[in-house]
């Protein structure tokens, strides 16, 4: 009698006609799975423990025969009115939303987020030049911060609500540094996403020395080996597709527009495209400012077609990044503005040309690159 009060059973002169066509297997498994369901509910509640007896978990029991029952249930609605048996979620920001629910987000960050900006966090020295204007509106929109910039993010003081770190930092970096990083980022609440190895060490990390306060989201990146297969790439609009993958942007890129939608207007901040770094001392950081990135140069000379192709809307807040001097990325403020130009294959033409000379860097960036 449990079906009829669900209201999916119909007369019997409508029920015949309708079953035909290629959903009738696909009802009628899920109609005997109710059943079953139903009726293992109904033996549960019917059997109580009797006292003195070693029985089962009765009332977890019920409440999993319950659940599986009331699943089916809607599947079998859903079914009847043509539409997939599980359903889809087809909201804006579901990119967001499985990150944060895979592991269990604490929405404390993301609730106090007011702007609609959305930044890209770099290492380079130029951090040093924000306001406490600047930092304040920063954190209140959404961020992604890359690779090193969590294990000094007090110098600077912006709270990255996602962080996404390369492949192999374990081996390339090791485990001690890893583990300051996380220590740093703890009491931020900040998401990561990481390659399978570290995605693991993590995990791992977060539950044993962290109370599982750091959540991670694992991400895939694109391998070197076979050869020409890096040739082949494709922009990633989920997490279960590899992230583009080429120097540290370029899957920081890929990523923001999962989380967020490729509508969004993705701000760079502290990527200069120089070899000075926040993290340095400033007598350091001078010596180094006009010496050219031997990563990130070469690899928007290689790879900004993409960016036109896919339309994806980036832009610096820094005008003296050699990414903005060669023309590869328009400048834009850092707070409530927008790029004056759009990425095209002519921009990225005229952008290669200008790197290639020279022209749109100092002595000292030309003198490396020669």
């Amino acid at each position: 009698s449990c079906l009829p009060a669900a209201g999916l059973m119909r007369p019997t002169e409508e029920c015949g006609p309708a079953l035909r066509g290629r959903r009738v297997g696909m009802k009628v498994a899920l109609l005997l799975a109710v059943v079953a369901a139903c009726i293992g509910e109904r033996v549960v509640q019917a059997a109580p423990c009797r006292p003195g007896a070693v029985c089962p978990e009765s009332a977890a029991s019920a409440g999993a025969s319950g659940g599986s029952a009331a699943l089916l249930l809607n599947a079998l609605r859903r079914v009847r009115q043509g539409k997939p048996a599980e359903e889809v979620d087809s909201r804006p920001n579901s990119g967001e939303d499985a990150a944060r629910g895979q592991e269990g987000v604490p929405a404390t960050a993301l609730a106090n987020l007011t702007c609609t900006d959305v930044f890209v966090i770099g290492t380079g020295d130029s951090l040093h030049g924000l306001s406490d204007s600047d930092v304040e509106y920063i954190n209140s929109c959404r961020s992604l911060s890359i690779n090193g910039y969590l294990i000094d993010w007090d110098k600077v003081g912006i709270k990255p609500t996602y962080h996404i770190i390369a492949g192999s930092t374990l081996r390339l970096r090791g485990a001690s540094w890893l583990r300051s990083s996380l220590a740093q980022s703890a009491p931020l609440h900040t998401h990561w996403l990481a390659d399978s190895a570290e995605y693991q060490f993590i995990q791992k990390e977060s539950r044993d020395r962290f109370k599982g306060a750091i959540p991670v989201t694992v991400v895939k990146r694109y391998p070197l080996t076979p050869k020409g297969i890096r040739d082949h790439m494709k922009w990633a609009n989920n997490f279960s597709e590899p992230l583009y993958t080429e120097s540290s942007l370029f899957p920081a890129l890929n990523a923001a527009t999962v989380l967020w939608g490729r509508a969004i207007a993705i701000k760079l901040i502290g990527v200069d495209g120089s070899m000075s770094y926040f993290t340095e001392k400033s007598s350091e950081s001078k010596n180094k400012i006009s010496g050219v990135s031997h990563v990130l140069m070469p690899s928007i000379d290689r790879r900004a077609d993409v960016l036109a192709e896919e339309h994806i809307n980036v832009c610096n807040t820094n005008s003296k990044s050699f990414l903005v001097t060669c023309g590869f990325v328009p400048p834009c403020p850092l707070q409530r503005g927008d790029a004056g130009w759009a990425i095209t294959g002519e921009t990225v033409k005229t952008a290669r040309a200008m790197y290639a000379s020279g022209n749109c860097m100092n002595d000292t960036a030309k003198a490396i690159l020669s």
